[in-house]
């Protein structure tokens, strides 16, 4: 018996429909959270300042010189467990047990990234991990490219999310194992009589620069580092660095630029 012209359009609708709860069974436990659930977005970064030793001799600087070196900490980091395949469209590198994955914060959760080898200008996609439900397990997955301007070490977006077969298991690390690494704090120059200060280091995570808060005379405070300063001629100063919030930290927002 030949079919109605209704029935073609309803066996169509039927699959679509099919298709839609599978994906959104495997992203979230229920419905209202599934629906909050972005295939394509823009995060950011949350990193931490290393606890300082303590106070350290005046040093004499002209800009460009360094003032004091930190030690930066990712906040959110977490270990994969098993080796995850390559994705083919679009494409992303596989990734190996054992490598450390730093958070990629999103408006509702995270996603875990693959550091990017910055040293390969031929690979750039890498995947991005996330449990939706927080049992320890990923169930999906993102693709993630180094073209960002800004910050080359992280993405500007992650997108191209699916399901994650298989029980990806990853261990989530305290801060003693978290992926850290040093930054330079230099010497700008004087904003009047403000000392401007930059954030510099080798992993491409752009830079933070901006003037210090003068809390007294002379004594300044910058991204929550306490220093006495003493301009002298020349543009040069005199800077000693006294003491700083034990809780200091900051985000790296990404841009998504389409």
């Amino acid at each position: 018996m030949r079919r109605s012209a209704l029935a073609r359009p309803l066996a169509i609708a039927s699959t679509l429909c099919a298709v839609v709860t599978a994906l959104l069974v495997a992203f979230a436990p229920t419905m209202a959270s599934a629906q909050r659930v972005l295939t394509r977005e823009a995060g950011s970064v949350g990193m931490s300042y290393a606890p300082w030793d303590g106070a350290i001799e005046p040093r004499i600087v002209r800009p460009g010189d360094e003032t004091w070196v930190e030690t930066l900490i990712i906040h959110d980091a977490v270990r994969l467990e098993r080796d995850v395949p390559a994705r083919v469209r679009p494409s992303a590198l596989a990734a190996q047990a054992g490598t450390v994955l730093y958070g990629y914060q999103l408006l509702r959760g995270a996603a875990y990234c693959v550091p990017f080898d910055l040293s390969n200008d031929h690979v750039r996609a890498v995947q991005c991990f996330r449990d939706f439900n927080d049992d320890g397990i990923f169930d999906g997955a993102y693709v993630a490219e180094s073209y960002n301007r800004d910050a080359r070490a992280f993405p500007r977006h992650v997108y191209a999310l699916i399901g994650q077969r298989g029980a990806i298991n990853y261990t989530r690390l305290n801060v003693n194992e978290a992926p850290s690494f040093p930054a330079r704090v230099v010497f700008v120059r004087m904003s009047g009589d403000t000392p401007r200060l930059r954030l510099e280091t080798d992993r491409d995570i752009g830079t933070l620069e901006q003037d210090c808060e003068i809390i007294e005379p002379e004594v300044c405070n910058w991204a929550g580092a306490v220093f006495r300063f003493k301009p002298q001629a020349n543009g040069v100063v005199e800077i000693q660095r006294l003491h700083a919030n034990p809780d200091r930290a900051f985000s790296i927002t990404m841009r998504d630029a389409r």
